[in-house]
């Protein structure tokens, strides 16, 4: 790279940086004229955070396709934020046609970075056969990757996986293990799911309630607990004392949910975009 190349490069990352500073103010106008300076000069970082803009209609007029035509131009120069982006617009239908090919292909580019989430996206497309042959050990792969850098979602996908035994031999203590690193409403859900039913764990419907609860504090997830709980109770060998019964009329008059079928412990869903790139 030649010297004017260098200092072309740092002029355009210093402006980047000026529009998010423009961006974090709330000042989406000074944001945008600043993105769109950059990016039409070819600077990745800056067009993806253009198309950013175009998505959310921050300092311009909402537009899908300006916004999928500026994580193109990212994508294409490698940025792995705008790759994911793209990812999830053709897994979405967003100004294309929707296409799990290709957004495997796109998550996968980002993947082999060492995105996080972009690896998780691998995960749950090889664990649902998305844009490719499903393959539960490629699946229990990528969730790993995802899961050593700390992506919550990917920590507890990963201990269902042990939970279930799909894709790697069935392994309770490994469930517990990554359900504790997640450390989510979701992760507390499927680990009261183990004490409920004794999973790999002494049976304790007290400690159950408790995170069913911790979980139910994400609206998300209250309605499941309370079905799974339902479902648990519904077992013979389940004797609660008094103080149990308590909790559990208590937790369940917290929620007021009506009875619907009960599932067991669940994956996380892929996380929605687009990601910035500042």
């Amino acid at each position: 790279m030649s010297q004017n190349s260098r200092n072309l490069d740092q002029l355009l990352d210093q402006i980047n940086k000026t529009a998010k500073s423009f961006y974090d103010e709330g000042n989406f106008k000074a944001a945008f004229d600043f993105f769109k300076f950059a990016a039409e000069q070819g600077y990745a970082k800056s067009q993806n955070n253009l198309a950013i803009m175009y998505h959310k209609g921050h300092g311009v007029e909402q537009d899908y396709s300006k916004a999928f035509e500026w994580f193109h131009e990212a994508a294409d120069q490698g940025l792995d934020k705008a790759q994911i982006n793209l990812g999830l617009y053709y897994s979405d239908g967003k100004a294309t046609p929707p296409s799990a090919a290709k957004a495997f292909k796109f998550f996968m580019d980002a993947a082999l970075q060492g995105h996080a989430s972009s690896q998780f996206n691998i995960g749950l497309c090889y664990s649902n056969g998305l844009g490719v042959e499903k393959d539960d050990e490629e699946a229990a792969k990528w969730y790993l990757k995802a899961a050593k850098q700390g992506f919550s979602d990917a920590q507890n996908n990963l201990g269902v996986v042990y939970l279930h035994g799909r894709g790697v031999e069935q392994n309770y203590s490994e469930a517990i293990k990554w359900f504790f690193a997640a450390g989510d409403a979701h992760a507390a859900l499927n680990l009261g799911t183990m004490f409920l039913y004794g999973y790999g764990l002494r049976r304790n419907l007290s400690k159950a309630i408790e995170l069913f609860s911790l979980a139910a504090q994400d609206p998300k997830f209250g309605p499941e607990a309370v079905e799974i709980l339902k479902e648990g109770l519904t077992d013979p060998d389940v004797k609660l004392t008094q103080r149990q019964k308590t909790k559990v009329d208590f937790f369940m008059a917290s929620l007021g949910v009506s009875e619907a079928p009960a599932d067991s412990a669940a994956p996380s869903s892929a996380p929605s975009g687009p990601e910035p790139a500042p």
